[in-house]
């Protein structure tokens, strides 16, 4: 797992940060690594989409994933979370899934907005 995810990150993260990030990276065990992402998986497996589970909690809730992000919405969990009262959608540009080290300001932004209860996304 690490060996693929070293070289995929690299053009996902800002360029001056890249090596160091990727070093820490290296830093966790493989087999914490490979035994919760198998466990991540399975949960997927088991329950599916969360779009409705989310909608339906009631939770208050801000979606976001970067403009050009491998992981994304499927179109039927896109129109969940856009009629739901209670999600707000947030697509960072020019950011791929690793946003939050692209963009660290425009995801503070958005935290700050989340917690004061006004939109910044």
């Amino acid at each position: 797992m690490l060996k693929i995810i070293g070289p995929a990150m690299k053009s996902g993260l800002p360029p001056e940060r890249r090596d160091v990030l990727i070093a820490d990276l290296r830093n966790n065990d493989p087999r914490f690594l490979r035994r919760h992402t198998r466990s991540y998986l399975e949960y997927l497996d088991r329950h599916g989409s969360l779009a409705r589970r989310l909608c339906d909690s009631g939770a208050r809730a801000w979606v976001v994933f970067g403009e050009h992000d491998d992981v994304g919405l499927t179109d039927d969990e896109r129109a969940v979370l856009e009629e739901c009262p209670g999600a707000t959608l947030v697509t960072i540009p020019d950011t791929g899934h690793f946003a939050l080290n692209q963009k660290p300001a425009q995801i503070a932004e958005i935290v700050l907005g989340a917690l004061s209860g006004t939109s910044r996304g």
